[in-house]
């Protein structure tokens, strides 16, 4: 199936350096792939796969490094930006915010 809709945009973070998609999937959302450091430089390297038909993301698609894509059977992947779907996931996916009592720093007196 699909993931992720312009109501329920999908948030994805793979921790890896691959990403493998079904063939014929759209996904609505942001995917952020880690990547793998290829040494001996600090580059490092991000696969997606599409082992079918093409595959949209509708969205962003962030990863670090260089970008592989693989498509054993001649897919490709569609990457449209769409800043509704990243404004909506910006104001519902909540943020970081201190809690009155919920960090002290105890130095020791």
């Amino acid at each position: 199936g699909n993931l992720g809709s312009a109501a329920a945009p999908l948030l994805l973070v793979v921790n890896g350096a691959s990403l493998s998609l079904d063939p014929g999937i759209t996904a609505v959302g942001f995917i952020y792939v880690v990547g793998a450091t290829v040494a001996p430089s600090t580059m490092s390297t991000s696969t997606v796969t599409l082992p079918g038909a093409s595959a949209t993301l509708q969205g962003a698609l962030a990863i670090e490094g260089d970008l592989l894509v693989t498509a054993p059977g001649a897919g490709t992947l569609s990457v449209v930006y769409d800043r509704a779907v990243l404004e909506l996931l910006r104001t519902t996916y909540g943020s970081w915010a201190r809690a009155p009592g919920g960090w002290r720093d105890f130095k020791g007196n």
